[in-house]
């Protein structure tokens, strides 16, 4: 199950970019240009009977700033926090309709909430209760943007 959700995942995420931003990418396996950067970091939960979990973008801020050059036009040296936030909560919002959308049908009724994005540093991530966990890292092609995904998900095995 864990495999077809992290399969579903990069779908997602790749077809996302694809049509939104005109990105392509690749899943890299590397945390390291993530670290000690500044992170924007975008977050949606899902719920409905038997399941319930929360996907989170972490993006470089460059990668938000290029991605509102992208879509808005313009310099993304001058690309305004406000406009990275709001991006960055799209996208998410975006990755994970497109997850439901694969993923997510055996669980009739499953809704998301509304986007949530903070900046930091570095961001620390974890699940107590979730019973499925993973985390992805993905590079744009043909440029230096980095950024990835973790979900967690809890699921009532009884209601599955």
């Amino acid at each position: 199950m864990q495999r077809n959700f992290e399969e579903g995942m990069q779908g997602a995420v790749s077809g996302v970019m694809a049509t939104m931003l005109d990105l392509e990418i690749r899943t890299t396996g590397q945390i390291a240009p993530l670290l000690h950067t500044e992170l924007v970091c975008g977050s949606v939960g899902f719920a409905g009977p038997g399941i319930a979990g929360t996907v989170y973008l972490m993006a470089t801020d460059s990668l938000a700033a290029g991605a509102v050059a992208r879509i808005f036009g313009g310099e993304a040296a001058k690309a305004s926090e406000a406009d990275k936030l709001d991006l960055v909560g799209e996208l998410t919002n975006m990755i994970v309709g497109e997850f439901k959308s694969r993923c997510l049908r055996a669980w009739p009724g499953c809704h998301l909430t509304v986007p949530t994005v903070v900046c930091a540093p570095m961001i620390r991530i974890e699940s107590h209760e979730a019973n499925l966990s993973f985390h992805l890292f993905f590079q744009t092609v043909g440029d230096p943007h980095h950024f990835s995904t973790r979900t967690h998900i809890l699921i009532n095995q009884e209601q599955t």
